[in-house]
């Protein structure tokens, strides 16, 4: 009998990539940590840092891509979100979003100290989350362009962020 046997390591498979199945409904809670720009606007949204709020997010998987609604966000605006999981994260976003749940009222008018009034207009949401099948923890981020409803020019933006959970409910 003859037996042959070479040196080194037999060729393996690569191990196939798990991405996180985390399609379905999601509660999903934002703590406020800060507000930047805003010009006149910034007091008014500022007073919700350190507050909490919590939202359902309804998640579509096909593989990797993700699509979802998120009925209302923080100011009561409706996103549609697209994204993608990996193994252990998913990212969304948005810039498909509807001031106030309807396009009839497509701003948010605040009075300023100055006489003038701002709008808030053209929403953008960011999540980028770290999650481990039921649970998931990361950071959120909505971004809004202020301007002037006499000229319509933009006069800054603002943006919102803060530390997001997410529990399957």
């Amino acid at each position: 009998m003859l037996v042959g046997a070479c040196g080194g390591s037999s060729p393996s498979a690569p191990a196939p990539t798990t991405i996180a199945q985390v399609g379905g409904q999601w509660r999903f809670a934002v703590r406020i940590t800060s507000v930047t720009g805003g010009d006149c606007l910034n007091p008014v949204f500022a007073s919700s840092v350190d507050r909490v709020y919590s939202q359902t997010l309804s998640l579509q998987q096909d593989g990797s891509a993700l699509t979802g609604r998120v009925p209302a966000t923080i100011y009561g605006v409706d996103c549609n979100l697209t994204g993608t999981a990996t193994r252990n994260a998913l990212s969304l976003r948005s810039s498909d979003c509807s001031p106030l749940g309807s396009p009839a009222s497509p701003s948010i008018p605040v009075a300023c100290s100055s006489g003038g009034e701002l709008r808030i207009t053209s929403p953008t949401v960011a999540a980028d989350i770290t999650t481990s099948g039921s649970s998931g923890t990361g950071t959120y981020s909505e971004t809004f362009i202020v301007t002037s409803p006499t000229t319509g020019q933009q006069v800054s933006t603002m943006t919102v962020n803060g530390s997001v959970t997410m529990t399957r409910q």
